[in-house]
């Protein structure tokens, strides 16, 4: 099971009481009531071994534990103890009552999200001792956008995940039907001592954007993606390749129409079923993209893509 947005109640520890406590030094009472701990606060930090919010569908309340009460002889209660909670890269934390983002995990930094309760002031300090504060309470939706170089769209049938399969050395599921990846699926591989990742999502159709089909909410997972590889299936009957890219285009654009700025590469998938006339002629119509043939299935161009899509990344490195 893929789940990649799901909603958390979270509750940061309270902090403890103060103590009221007094001694008699020399016959005079003398205050000596200790602090509270302070709660336990939540923390979300970043895995990159994590790839879904799995983890959280049956486990979805989070409280820290409370700081303890401060006791006699200025001793200051234990504190609670913090939260850290693990997700994927590329989470979004938001919060559910404002919409606002908390925070991007983009990173293995950890971030505050609740702070817990400050604990209450002994009477060593005041005169009367204070209760501790209540920790933050907050409901959140965690929604994961995945992080890759690579973003890999195309129809359903077009050979992404055979694809994956042949950059990656994977084992996707491959079938000649629609819509065999029904989650999005990471690939990574090492070219050049650069590690280079890889996001296949669900095969797109005309009026995903409507709801047919897998619909275009995975379309998320390439968001964050620095360039798209639009794969392409020339032996399609109902539809040329020139209709398939648009079709794409245009269900992107319905989506979130910055993803058409991306750094594209155009792949037509295939070719050992294809003639050389017909090659030619595909030239010719895509004459104004990157263009790329290969045969995912018998592993012919790949390593030119491959090269293409380092030479990409590289580029935008050097140029940041």
């Amino acid at each position: 099971m893929f789940i990649d947005e799901i909603t958390l109640r979270l509750q940061a520890g309270k902090g403890g009481d103060g103590c009221t406590s007094f001694k008699f030094i020399r016959g005079k009472r003398r205050r000596d009531g200790g602090d509270g701990g302070s709660g336990g606060s939540i923390l979300i930090k970043g895995d990159r071994n994590l790839f879904s919010l799995l983890d959280f569908y049956y486990h979805r309340t989070f409280k820290a534990p409370d700081g303890k009460r401060g006791s006699s002889n200025n001793k200051t209660g234990r504190s609670g103890k913090d939260i850290i909670i693990k997700v994927p890269l590329g989470t979004l934390v938001i919060d559910k009552e404002t919409s606002k983002v908390l925070a991007d995990i983009v990173s293995e930094d950890e971030v505050l999200i609740c702070k817990g309760g400050r604990g209450g002031k002994g009477n060593h300090n005041t005169r009367i001792a204070q209760r501790g504060e209540e920790g933050e309470k907050k409901t959140v939706i965690l929604q994961l956008k995945t992080l890759s170089d690579v973003g890999i769209v195309g129809l359903p049938n077009a050979g992404k995940s055979t694809l994956i399969n042949a950059l990656c050395k994977t084992s996707s599921k491959v079938a000649s039907f629609p819509f065999t990846t029904k989650s999005p699926v990471l690939g990574v591989v090492w070219y050049k001592n650069k590690k280079i990742t890889f996001a296949d999502i669900p095969g797109i159709i005309e009026g995903a954007s409507q709801g047919k089909g897998m619909g275009i909410k995975f379309l998320k997972h390439i968001e964050r993606s620095k360039f798209i590889l639009y794969l392409l299936d020339p032996v399609r009957e109902d539809l040329s390749i020139s209709n398939q890219y648009q079709i794409l285009k245009k269900e992107m654009e319905s989506y979130k129409s910055s993803l058409l700025n991306k750094k594209r590469i155009v792949v037509i998938n295939k070719m050992d079923l294809v003639n050389r006339k017909t090659l030619n002629s595909f030239k010719e119509e895509f004459k104004d993209e990157e263009i790329v043939f290969i045969s995912a299935l018998k592993k012919e161009g790949v390593d030119v893509l491959l090269r293409k899509i380092y030479k990409v990344l590289k580029d935008e490195e050097d140029s940041n």
